[in-house]
C-alpha cells in the first residue's frame, strides 16, 4: 500500500489569474504557414560523409607492425661556388664607400625628372 495522499486543491501550484482566465474562456489563435527549417543532407554530402567514414576507418584499423623501419639520412646541401661568390658581393657592400657618390636632388611633377647637380 501506497502511504501517499492526494494533494488537497490547497496543496496545488497556483497559477496567475490572466493565465487561469485565458486557460478557461476562448483564445483565438492566427492562422500559420508551417515552414520546414532542417535542411536535409544533399547526394554529395551523404557520399563524403561515407568516403569520410571508410578512410577514418582504415586508418584506425592499420597494422603499424607491417612497416618496415626506415634510417633517417640528413644531407647537408653545400652552397655552390656562384652562392658563395653572391656572399661575397653582399659583404662587400656593407664596406662600400659612399663619399664617392654623387648629391641627386628629386623634383617631382606629373614626369618624374631626375636632376644631377
Amino acid at each position: 500500500m501506497s502511504t501517499e495522499h492526494a494533494p488537497s486543491v490547497d496543496e496545488l501550484p497556483k497559477i496567475s489569474p490572466d493565465l487561469a482566465q485565458a486557460v478557461m474562456g476562448r483564445v483565438e489563435l492566427k492562422k500559420v504557414e508551417t515552414q520546414e527549417k532542417q535542411i536535409l543532407p544533399t547526394k554529395e554530402d551523404i557520399q563524403t560523409e561515407k568516403q569520410h567514414k571508410e578512410l577514418t576507418d582504415k586508418i584506425e584499423e592499420f597494422n603499424t607492425s607491417d612497416l618496415k623501419h626506415a634510417e633517417t639520412q640528413e644531407k647537408q646541401i653545400l652552397p655552390t661556388q656562384e652562392d658563395i661568390s653572391r656572399e661575397k658581393t653582399i659583404e662587400g657592400a656593407a664596406h662600400f664607400d659612399k663619399s664617392a657618390l654623387k648629391h641627386v636632388e628629386i623634383h617631382e611633377s606629373h614626369n618624374v625628372e631626375v636632376i644631377d647637380s
